[in-house]
């Protein structure tokens, strides 16, 4: 705690402008990464609200780090065209607008502290694809009996930050200063806090999990000879000149006892992704292994990933070369992935400052556990002016899941798609109280709620499509992820 003084003279220099404070108290643990999964296993059984998000196979970020919570201290929700708040135990609507209500705890100053993680504490956030509907004008299926909330805001005020190349634990507690309080007594109480949630740690008690499922069958929303005729109807407006591209989905259906934290722990060995992130919200599990980067804005930076043009993985690495250099000579591939590119540039360009947008990664190839991937990032430096509401809106929904130009991609969508998408390519990540966030999308994800699990995949079609091909494309992209619900109905523990 050697920055008592700075934290002081912070809290000093943001009183005399009159403005509430965010001040992060942390311990720091060793903590044995061999634990981790039991970590989250005990809270997921334990508390109805609470999450898991990693970002520790980024390769190319500094923040490698498992973020886990549990008890938001608040939950902001949206559910068929109203927002909700949870607290202290009761639901009201609210009349604020999701933006408000972000920006009612995002607008205080946060003490900032060298080599802290990027997330210490706040809101961690799901955008659903329907929430679309906050910032455009597009028609959407309504929201039914069963369906997941199309926006889920829990805000944590302490969060446990696991960093295994360190076996380290760091416990946050973020604690609220306001104009004419002081800091006495308040650093001890937090510490006491952290200690507690450490001491619970330290006698969790985990039963093995020995119970075995059989796998059932999973069933599509479309037979692959509708699926078929869907692109063929998408090529048609393509042809008209209605859109240069749609991406179209289908939606699979499995029913299963599994425990979700062990399809988690699935996806993490076989399908090592850069966001790994588990959900629990009331009987709703959002449990995802995703590629893709959704739109981050860090230290004044704002990013966008565009993936777009995908293989089947072979299990010799000589052909992986030859099917990589195949698929960077598609015509087709490399002409909708520069249409997404150019989309990114658009995305970034509306919320950074003029001239600053750079294509700082080109047509590269990404390799994981089932399918490669062309991967390509933009990057621009923040226009100051804007809030979070504004940068995430900028590039959500992601091009690579609608299509272009968007806004009719996802009306025409809505005409060809038989029903809601809920969380599939929605948006999942974290809002820090600096205002700094970081968000995946919802691909290589699957909801389960009660006893039955829900996945989806989609393809970009374009002028010279072969639906064969695309409706091949769903369902190599789905592959994964009946083989994590497989390995845990069969209980093979991950490590």
């Amino acid at each position: 705690m050697e920055y008592i003084k700075e934290i002081e003279k912070f809290c000093k220099d943001s009183f005399s402008k009159e403005k509430s404070v965010i001040i992060p108290i942390y311990l720091e643990f060793e903590f044995n990464k061999n634990q981790i999964n039991d970590v989250w296993r005990f809270i997921e059984k334990k508390y109805s609200y609470s999450f898991f998000f990693s970002k520790k196979f980024d390769l190319s970020s500094k923040d490698k780090n498992t973020y886990m919570g549990y008890n938001p201290s608040k939950i902001i929700t949206r559910e068929k065209n109203k927002n909700y708040i949870i607290e202290d135990g009761k639901k009201n609507q609210s009349n604020e607008s999701i933006d408000d209500l972000i920006n009612l705890e995002l607008n205080k100053k946060k003490f900032v502290v060298p080599n802290f993680p990027n997330f210490t504490g706040g809101f961690v956030a799901f955008f659903g694809y329907e929430s679309i509907s906050l910032n455009e004008k597009i028609p959407i299926y309504p929201m039914k009996k069963g369906d997941f909330p199309e926006v889920v805001l829990m805000l944590y005020e302490t969060i446990f930050v696991f960093n295994e190349q360190k076996n380290s634990l760091r416990i946050f507690d973020n604690i609220q200063i306001d104009p004419g309080h002081t800091l006495k007594n308040r650093i001890e109480d937090s510490k006491k806090i952290i200690k507690n949630a450490y001491s619970a740690l330290l006698k969790m008690s985990i039963t093995p999990n020995n119970k075995i499922f059989k796998p059932r069958p999973s069933h599509s929303n479309h037979t692959k000879l509708e699926f078929c005729k869907k692109v063929n109807k998408a090529k048609e407006y393509i042809k008209q000149g209605e859109v240069f591209q749609i991406v179209l989905s289908q939606k699979f259906e499995r029913k299963t006892q599994v425990i979700p934290s062990e399809v988690l722990f699935a996806l993490k060995e076989i399908n090592p992704s850069p966001y790994l992130f588990h959900y629990k919200f009331a009987n709703f599990n959002i449990i995802g292994s995703s590629p893709e980067l959704l739109i981050k804005s860090i230290n004044g930076k704002i990013k966008v990933k565009p993936i777009a043009g995908t293989r089947k993985m072979s299990s010799k690495q000589d052909e992986n070369k030859k099917i990589a250099e195949e698929l960077l000579k598609d015509e087709k591939e490399m002409a909708e992935h520069l249409m997404l590119i150019d989309l990114g540039r658009n995305d970034v360009g509306k919320v950074s400052k003029i001239g600053s947008v750079n294509l700082i990664k080109k047509m590269e190839i990404e390799f994981y556990s089932h399918v490669m991937h062309i991967v390509s990032e933009v990057e621009g430096e923040k226009n100051n002016d804007l809030d979070f509401f504004d940068i995430f809106f900028s590039g959500f929904p992601a091009g690579t899941v609608t299509g272009a130009p968007k806004i009719r991609a996802m009306e025409l969508i809505n005409e060809l798609e038989p029903c809601r998408r809920g969380f599939y390519s929605g948006g999942i990540g974290l809002i820090d109280y600096s205002k700094d966030f970081d968000s995946c999308i919802a691909i290589r994800s699957m909801q389960i709620y009660k006893e039955k699990a829900t996945f989806q995949a989609g393809a970009g079609i374009v002028f010279d499509s072969i639906p064969e091909n695309e409706y091949q494309e769903c369902i190599n992209k789905l592959i994964v992820l009946e083989r994590a619900l497989t390995i845990a109905e069969q209980g093979k523990k991950s490590p």
